[in-house]
C-alpha cells in the first residue's frame, strides 16, 4: 500500500548537478549546575549528545568553586533544507543529553568506573518557529535527582540542569514561508474495548503499534507513528483523576533511547473529555454506558503519546486537498513481536499481527476557525484495496517512513509482504492484484486478514486527538 519506505539518502534527493542548501543547527553545552554524585557534593563529569546518533562528547569536568560543571562543548546538525524529512527530523526528535559522572579511580583498576547521573531532552522546534537562536535550561532527571531525594529523604535540593545555546548558521524556514505553513499534533490515547485473549502478559513478547500517514509536501508523505504501546490494567476504582498528583502525563511519541521521568512531555497531559463534544464514532448517548465501563473497569492499549510534524506550504495545501477528497484518514493499528528484530530480516512482516485500522474523521478541520479534531474512532480489520478506495490513492513511491517499525504491508488478501518484496519481479504484484480482485468480488481474499476481525467482535476503539496550529 501507499505506506513505501524509502531509503533514499538526503544527497540522492537532491537533483543531480544541484548544490543543496544546508543550514547548521549548532548545539553549544555551556555547563551543568546541581549536579549531584554516588558521594555527594564532589563530581567530575562529562555529557554524551545525541541526535538519532551520538554527536559527541563533553570534556571530563569538576564541580567548581561557582557550583558549576563548566563544558564549553560545541557540536552541530546539518539539515538539508530541500528534504522535508530532514525539516521534520528537527520539528519532533529530540536532542538527548547523558550527563555521566567518573567515579574516583580505583588502585590497580585498569579502566575507570562512570554512573549515569541523569538524562535530559531539548525540542529544536523552535527553529520552525520564526527564532534563528535561543537557549535553554534542560532539565537532568535520574535516579539522584531532586525528586528522588526530596521523596527518599524529605531534603529538599536543587534540581539538576545543563544551559544549552541553539543557532543555525541559515535559517530553517524563511519568514514567507513560515507564515504560510503550519503544525500539526497527533496525540493517539488509548484502544479499549480489547479482545479477550488480550492479556497484561503479552507486554513481555509484544509491542503495540498505532500510525498515520501526513503530508510533508506535495510528494513526500510521513508515517508518524505512537511509539510502542503496552497493555495497561484498569485504573484502580477510588483514583481521583481530577486530582493534579493522578494527571497522566503525555509522552514524546518519539522516546527512543528515554528512560525515566524524562520521556514525559513537559506541562503536558492527558485531557478530560465530554463524549457528546467529540466527533468520533461512539459520542451518542446509547454509547455512553459502554465507553464508561471500557474505560473505567477494562485493560486498554496505551500511548498517551504526542507526535508533532511541521507542514510547510505545500503540505498544508495538500492536507486541505486530500481532506477534501477523503473525509475519514485511515489510522493503522497492529500489533508486533519484540523478538523480530533479531530473528527476521528488517523487510520481513511477518511479526506482524492483528493490523487494523481505524477511520478519522478529519472533515471539520476544513470549516472556518475549527483547529481541532477529538474522538473515538471504531477498528476495522485493515483491507488494502478498502483503504486504496476510500482515500483514492494507490502506492506512491515518493513515501517515506519517518519512525522505525512502519506498519506492515498488507494485501486486500490480508498477507503479509516487506517493502523488499514490492520492488522485485513481477509475482508479489500479481499476488495482490489477484486478492484485490477476489476482494472486490466478495471472494475469500476478503476474509484472509482474520486475526483483524477480533477488532470487531470486541468493538475495540481507539481514543486520537489532532490538531492543526492555525485553521
Amino acid at each position: 500500500h501507499y505506506f513505501i519506505q524509502s531509503n533514499l539518502s538526503m544527497a540522492e534527493k537532491a537533483p543531480a548537478g544541484e548544490e543543496k542548501k544546508t543550514s547548521s543547527v549548532q548545539i553549544k553545552v555551556i555547563h551543568a549546575k546541581n549536579l549531584r554524585g554516588v558521594k555527594g557534593e564532589t563530581v567530575t563529569a562529562y555529557t554524551r549528545v545525541e541526535f538519532g546518533k551520538v554527536l559527541g562528547e563533553t570534556n571530563k569536568a569538576e564541580l567548581g568553586p561557582d557550583g558549576m560543571t563548566k563544558f564549553n562543548f560545541n557540536t552541530s546538525i546539518e539539515v538539508n533544507l530541500d528534504d522535508p524529512s530532514s525539516i521534520d527530523e528537527i520539528s519532533h526528535r529530540l536532542v538527548l543529553f547523558h550527563v555521566i559522572e567518573v567515579l574516583p579511580k580505583e588502585k590497580k583498576a585498569r579502566e575507570e568506573k562512570t554512573n549515569p547521573i541523569g538524562q535530559g531532552v531539548l525540542d529544536l522546534s523552535p527553529l520552525l518557529r520564526g527564532e534563528n537562536s535561543f537557549s535553554s535550561t534542560v532539565i537532568i532527571h535520574g535516579g539522584t535527582t531532586a525528586e528522588n531525594v526530596a521523596a527518599n529523604t524529605g531534603q529538599n535540593i536543587l534540581q539538576a540542569e545543563l544551559l544549552v545555546e541553539v543557532s543555525a548558521t541559515n535559517p530553517l524556514i524563511p519568514s514567507d514561508t513560515y507564515s504560510a505553513s503550519n503544525h500539526m499534533t497527533l496525540r493517539i490515547d488509548s484502544l479499549y474495548s480489547l479482545p479477550e485473549t488480550w492479556q497484561i502478559s503479552h507486554n513481555a513478547t509484544h509491542m503495540f503499534n498505532a500510525c498515520m500517514t501526513v503530508p510533508l509536501s506535495d510528494g513526500v508523505d510521513v508515517c508518524v507513528s505512537a511509539g510502542a504501546g503496552s497493555i495497561k490494567a484498569a485504573p484502580e476504582k477510588n483514583m481521583d483523576t481530577s486530582s493534579p498528583q493522578k494527571t497522566v502525563p503525555r509522552r514524546y511519541a518519539s522516546s527512543n533511547g528515554l528512560t525515566g521521568p524524562v520521556v514525559n512531555i513537559p506541562n503536558s497531559s492527558v485531557e478530560s473529555y465530554v463524549y457528546e463534544e467529540e466527533d468520533g464514532d461512539l459520542k451518542t448517548k446509547e454509547h455512553h454506558g459502554f465507553r464508561k465501563e471500557c474505560e473505567t473497569e477494562k485493560s486498554r492499549v496505551t500511548w498517551n503519546s504526542e507526535r508533532n510534524v511541521f507542514l510547510l506550504p505545500s503540505a498544508s495545501d495538500t492536507l486541505q486537498e486530500r481532506i477534501a477528497k477523503c473525509r475519514a484518514w485511515p489510522l493503522e493499528i497492529y500489533k508486533s513481536s519484540l523478538s523480530s528484530g533479531a530473528k527476521k530480516g528488517k523487510d520481513d512482516d511477518s511479526s506482524t499481527s492483528c493490523h487494523g485500522v481505524a477511520w478519522i474523521n478529519l472533515a471539520p478541520l476544513l470549516y472556518p476557525g475549527v483547529t481541532r479534531v477529538r474522538g473515538a474512532a471504531l477498528v476495522h480489520p485493515y483491507v488494502e484495496s478498502e483503504v486504496q478506495e476510500r482515500t483514492k490513492r494507490a502506492a506512491r513511491a515518493g513515501t517515506i517512513s519517518g519512525e522505525d517499525g512502519g506498519p506492515p504491508r498488507v494485501s486486500s488478501g490480508g498477507s503479509r509482504r516487506g517493502v523488499s518484496s514490492a520492488k522485485k519481479g513481477a509475482k508479489p504484484a500479481q499476488d495482490s492484484k489477484k486478492a484485490t480482485k477476489e476482494a472486490a468480488d466478495g471472494g475469500e481474499g476478503e476474509m484472509k486478514n482474520s486475526d483483524a476481525q477480533i477488532y470487531t467482535e470486541a468493538r475495540s476503539y481507539v481514543v486520537v486527538d489532532i490538531f492543526l496550529e492555525k485553521p
